[in-house]
């Protein structure tokens, strides 16, 4: 076994024939560059951030006092600052809607102005079909020729617009307006919906009235069936036709002035209404009305409120 310090080399030794002669010595200044080129530089220095204590230690309750109201006051501007960005920003978007909405309710004043004159000719085409059918009714099989008139199913009214307003409610902006004006919108809007309605039930009741057309269009060849069909569409168009009349008088009622030419007059010559309720000769039918009526509660409203005077 080999002994274990055998492998252990010797310690490291000048050699004996070199002298102090064979040393060159290194000067001073070569020993300097040598380690200045060794140190790094400046700019391999990375910055480094000092962190520095507190200038003034907090002492006592007063200090305390004035670093807190110093952080609470920098709280207050910052919050100050963003809400007033934020004030501004509303006005902004509310501006921008009120815009939409007055442009949008100048269209709907265009539009209904149109309406109400096609509303006026539409209800005289639906009387003269009543006339014409009517006369058919009694007469069947009368050609064409010989009957008071011809049939015209046409439908002239145009869409409304409330894009501006399901905007302003899908965006909150409603919510940053006064409620009074809101409600305004929303009142407004409510009738646009309705006129809307009646208009798209008397476009289906309109082709209804005239379904016989798709099968023979020559009116001598109805039967009393198809008559009466058509007759009844030609009732259900007159009603929808008098509830778009009534919603549009109550724009002006609710907004005065907004649409011209239609009144409430005109509205009540579709169904053929007449004012009993003050019809002298009516007298005594009307106190007993008024009767069962005020039993279940007095108000003024659209009732009977006194007889009529003999």
């Amino acid at each position: 076994m080999a002994d274990r310090d055998s492998n252990v080399p010797p310690p490291f030794q000048l050699p004996d024939n070199l002298g102090a002669s064979d040393v060159e010595p290194v000067p001073p200044e070569s020993t300097a560059r040598s380690l200045h080129a060794m140190a790094p530089s400046k700019e391999d220095l990375a910055p480094m951030l000092e962190a520095h204590a507190p200038h003034e230690a907090i002492h006592n309750w007063k200090d305390f006092t004035i670093h807190i109201v110093a952080i609470v006051v920098g709280l207050l501007i910052a919050v100050g600052l963003e809400q007033t960005v934020e004030f501004f920003h509303d006005r902004h978007e509310v501006a921008q809607t009120r815009e939409a909405l007055r442009l949008e309710r100048e269209q709907n004043r265009n539009d209904l102005a149109r309406w109400a004159i096609a509303i006026r000719r539409e209800q005289a085409s639906l009387n003269n079909n009543l006339l014409v059918l009517s006369y058919l009714k009694l007469h069947p099989g009368t050609a064409q020729a010989l009957l008071p008139g011809i049939l015209t199913w046409h439908s002239a009214t145009s869409n409304l617009t409330t894009a501006a307003w399901s905007t302003a409610q899908q965006t909150l902006v409603t919510g940053l307006m006064p409620a009074s004006e809101v409600r305004a919108l929303a009142r407004f809007y409510r009738h646009i919906s309705l006129i809307e309605k009646s208009n798209d039930d008397y476009w289906r009741a309109l082709n209804e009235a005239r379904l016989y057309a798709f099968r023979d269009p020559d009116l001598s060849h109805l039967s009393p069936a198809q008559i009466d069909q058509a007759i009844d569409g030609t009732l259900r168009a007159l009603e929808s036709l008098y509830l778009e009349g009534v919603t549009i008088v109550n724009v002006n009622d609710d907004f005065p002035g907004f649409v011209a030419g239609l009144n409430p007059a005109d509205i009540n010559s579709m169904p053929h209404v007449t004012d009993t309720e003050s019809n002298s000769s009516l007298a005594a039918p009307i106190a007993e009305t008024i009767q069962r009526i005020d039993a279940a509660g007095k108000q003024k409203d659209f009732f009977p409120q006194a007889p009529p005077a003999g």
